[in-house]
C-alpha cells in the first residue's frame, strides 16, 4: 500500500466519522461520551466534523492508503485523519477571551462527565498555552484517529508532521493532549510532558462494561507541548 496526505473534504465526513468510532472503540472516555449504541453519537461527529471543516484556522487531513494494482479511486481507502488548529492567542482578540463553550452531548452521554472532562481540557490548554509570554499563537493537535488495521504503519506520522512543519515555518510551538501510551509517539516528534490530568473511572459503566476494583481506575490526560524551531 502506498500512503499520501491530502486535505479532508465535507464529502468525507461520513468515513471520518467511522474512523474516529473504530479508532477510539476501547477509549473510555469516547464511550461515556459518545455511545456507541446512540445514533446520536455517529451525528454528534458527523455534524461536528461538516462545521468544523469550513473554520479558517482548522485543517482536516487524511491519510490515503492506495493500492498500487489499481490506480483508480476505487483502489483508494481513507485509512486516518487529523484535525489540526492554528489558535491565535494575544491581547484584545484570538481565542485567548474566556473559556470555549462546550457542545451538547448525545442524549445517553454522561453529560456532566463530559462536560467536566473537555472543560478541564479547554481550561488547561489555556493555563499552559495562553500566558502573556505565549501571545504568539500556536499549532493545536486536536484529534489523530487511524483505523486499527492501519495503526503502526506511519500514517499518524504523517498527519503530526504535517502540523509540525507548518509550526516550523512559523516558529511557533505546537501542544497536544495524549494518552500516557500515545506520549511515547508524540515524543518521537520532539513533544515534551508539562503536566497531566486524570479522572476517575471507579464505578463508571458503558456499553454492558462495568469499571471495577482491580481494573482501570483511572484515565490520564497528558498534555504536551513541542518548542518553536525556527528555519
Amino acid at each position: 500500500m502506498h500512503f499520501h496526505l491530502r486535505p479532508a473534504l465535507p464529502s468525507d465526513a461520513a468515513v471520518l466519522t467511522n474512523i474516529y468510532l473504530t479508532s477510539f472503540s476501547n477509549d473510555a472516555i469516547s464511550h461515556l461520551v459518545f455511545p456507541r449504541s446512540d445514533p446520536g453519537s455517529y451525528k454528534f461527529w458527523h455534524d461536528s466534523i461538516n462545521y468544523e471543516i469550513h473554520a479558517p484556522n482548522s485543517y482536516f487531513l487524511c491519510i490515503v492508503a492506495q493500492d498500487p494494482d489499481q490506480e483508480s479511486v476505487a483502489g483508494e481507502e481513507i485509512i486516518a485523519y487529523a484535525k489540526w488548529n492554528y489558535v491565535t492567542v494575544g491581547e484584545g482578540g484570538g481565542d485567548g477571551d474566556g473559556e470555549e463553550e462546550l457542545p451538547e452531548w448525545p442524549e445517553t452521554a454522561d453529560q456532566a462527565f463530559g462536560n467536566y472532562f473537555f472543560g478541564t481540557l479547554d481550561r488547561k490548554r489555556r493555563e499552559i498555552m495562553h500566558p502573556p509570554a505565549r501571545w504568539k499563537g500556536y499549532y493545536y493537535l486536536e484529534l489523530v484517529a487511524t483505523l486499527p488495521s492501519y495503526q503502526g504503519k506511519g500514517a499518524a506520522g504523517m498527519l503530526i508532521e504535517w502540523g509540525l512543519e507548518r509550526a516550523d515555518q512559523m516558529g511557533v510551538e505546537a501542544y497536544l493532549e495524549a494518552s500516557p501510551v500515545g506520549k511515547r509517539i508524540y515524543e518521537r516528534h520532539g513533544f515534551k510532558e508539562v503536566e497531566r490530568f486524570g479522572v476517575e473511572l471507579r464505578g463508571k459503566s458503558w456499553e454492558g462494561n462495568l469499571k471495577e476494583t482491580g481494573d482501570e481506575e483511572e484515565y490520564v490526560e497528558v498534555f504536551m507541548v513541542r518548542e518553536a524551531v525556527r528555519r
